[in-house]
């Protein structure tokens, strides 16, 4: 994404940027409550959800940076789904990231969007060997 960013500044190549949840391209929760007009989303941040009422306990949480595992590239694992909607709001949960706030039913319905797409298709991709590396057993 640098090197694009760079690249595209210094040859002046013109961008049509549009405000959040106006964007046609993408959606970044939690930044972004919702999809809105975006044709899909970019896990760029993870998140916490927390339990006001037991100290701002975690109670679910979600980072792509915790599957980078060689054995997580051959065969992608399935991401717990958070609590349900009605679960979240109920209970008054909140969420980390980009600031501590009450978690909003778009955004609860977002992340259980984008996590039952991730492992859709996580389903549908065959496990991978790993053939031929050095660490790896030769197939």
């Amino acid at each position: 994404m640098y090197a694009y960013s760079l690249a595209a500044a210094i040859t002046r190549i013109p961008h049509d940027t549009q405000r959040r949840l106006d964007s046609i391209l993408i959606a970044q929760p939690p930044a972004d409550d919702m999809l809105g007009n975006a044709a899909m989303y970019h896990y760029t941040w993870g998140v916490d959800l927390l339990d006001p009422k037991r100290n701002y306990a975690k109670v679910w949480q979600w980072d792509k940076r915790k599957f980078v595992s060689g054995e997580d590239s051959f065969k992608i694992p399935h991401i717990p789904m958070p609590p349900p909607v009605a679960e979240i709001q109920e209970r008054g949960l909140y969420q980390h990231y980009p600031q501590k706030k009450r978690m909003t039913k778009e955004l609860a319905e977002s992340f259980h969007q984008m996590i039952g797409i991730m492992n859709e298709a996580a389903d549908n991709l065959p496990a991978l060997r790993p053939c031929g590396w050095a660490h790896w057993p030769a197939c």
